[in-house]
């Protein structure tokens, strides 16, 4: 069991024992919860070095067309709830296939519970976007985003 960049100072002491048993029982939780749904989606936020400023979304089982779509709705979500708010930062979003990132949730991908499902959409979000008045508007952004992509997929 390891961490991306595993090599830094943030797993250092790193118990890998306790991390997999912590990892098993959110596991089992996700699953009793929905075994099979139509879209796993996560959403954690970036920091430092490794926030560009984009919304990034690693995914699996998205193709090049739903990601172009996805991506389109949000822009057309983000654009119009950002219509009266000129001071809001327009964040694009990077997400795959269709971008190149830096974060691509290699680990969740690999050994971890994105293996579970056939389709996932993993969102990291930049800094200024979570800690900014900014929050409010984008956590109604995504929502819609959110809620329109499941409408269009029929997904559970």
């Amino acid at each position: 069991w390891t961490h991306e960049g595993s090599s830094d100072s943030a797993t250092a002491g790193f118990d890998a024992t306790t991390a997999k048993a912590v990892y098993e029982e959110y596991r089992a939780k996700v699953l009793a919860i929905n075994p099979q749904p139509s879209l796993y989606v996560e959403i954690h936020g970036t920091w430092g070095s490794r926030d560009s400023g984009d919304i990034q979304a690693a995914t699996v089982g998205i193709t090049l067309a739903e990601a172009l779509r996805l991506k389109g709705l949000y822009e057309q979500i983000r654009d119009s709830q950002l219509l009266n708010s000129p001071r809001v930062t327009r964040h694009p979003l990077l997400i795959e296939p269709a971008d190149k990132m830096q974060l691509t949730a290699s680990c969740a991908k690999k050994i971890g519970i994105f293996r579970d499902f056939a389709k996932v959409l993993h969102m990291e979000l930049p800094e200024e976007m979570r800690m900014s008045s900014a929050w409010e508007t984008y956590s109604i952004i995504l929502a819609d985003l959110l809620r329109q992509t499941v409408a269009l997929d029929g997904a559970k």
